[in-house]
């Protein structure tokens, strides 16, 4: 289902899904492939000299590098400038900027905010969101879904987290059978990380997912969730209110995930 927009204008347009997915169809073809890094190894790569006429794909769509035109076939090119996917740089004659940055995970390709993310809106992807899949991955090999499960991913981001599990569920494993979930809704406040959420889930092959803009539960039904898997991000929201409201939303038999950072009430209040 389509995304909303929020009330407010955000800094910049909002990415169109559609073409957020042309561009990832593009960066498939070619195999791309890169793991985000964190913002300090980022900030080092880059202060090393590389030529514009000598930028590739990982350099433009994953260091965030000032790269030459000619890079992106031409129709492509002017249809993300337009939207402005794509910027003139302003410090390199000549040479673009993407404002959008890709990353892979778990075989899947996502799109995120491009570095620096210093954006109030900011969708962000790095070494947390490569940690909190491996913790997805792990507990469903233990524990796979059963037949139908529904997957609700809270403070979904780029939709890593839910778009992994369901990924995985579909898949099997030597222990289980593909067992697809019934239904899987990425749920965010943030209206950009939704349009990113939402373009990562066709480039997943889960067009089924659903894009929910919503204040924490507010917009949730979670007595639909029960025997769910909930990933959540709480990093951008308060984890004592999210673990309040998952908790009140969930079942017994549910599987709750929660991903939490530094200064987080949650993680602080559990030592």
């Amino acid at each position: 289902m389509p995304c909303p927009t929020p009330n407010s204008p955000a800094p910049a347009a909002l990415p169109t899904p559609a073409l957020l997915v042309d561009l990832g169809r593009w960066l498939q073809r070619s195999s791309y492939e890169f793991t985000t890094v964190t913002p300090l190894t980022h900030q080092r790569v880059l202060a090393r000299h590389r030529a514009v006429q000598d930028a590739d794909r990982r350099d433009a769509f994953g260091w965030s590098r000032p790269f030459a035109p000619t890079l992106l076939p031409h129709a492509l090119g002017q249809r993300l400038l337009q939207a402005g996917l794509v910027v003139v740089d302003g410090e390199t004659e000549g040479a673009w900027l993407s404002t959008v940055r890709w990353s892979t995970l778990g075989g899947l390709l996502f799109s995120h905010s491009a570095y620096p993310t210093t954006a109030p809106d900011a969708v962000f992807f790095g070494p947390d969101t490569y940690r909190f899949g491996s913790l997805i991955t792990e507990a469903l090999r233990l524990a796979p879904l059963p037949h139908g499960a529904r997957i609700l991913d809270m403070g979904c981001g780029s939709g890593a987290g839910g778009l992994i599990a369901a990924h995985l569920a579909a898949q099997g494993n030597a222990m289980s059978p593909p067992a697809p979930p019934a239904e899987i809704v990425l749920a965010d406040i943030n209206a950009r990380a939704l349009a990113h959420a939402q373009a990562n889930a066709l480039l997943a092959g889960i067009p089924q997912a659903q894009c929910v803009l919503t204040d924490l539960y507010a917009s949730i039904d979670g007595s639909c969730f029960c025997s769910s898997l909930r990933p959540s991000n709480t990093s951008a929201m308060s984890g004592l209110a999210a673990w309040g409201g998952a908790a009140r939303a969930c079942r017994a038999t549910s599987m709750a995930f929660l991903m939490v950072s530094r200064g987080d009430p949650l993680r602080d209040g559990s030592r």
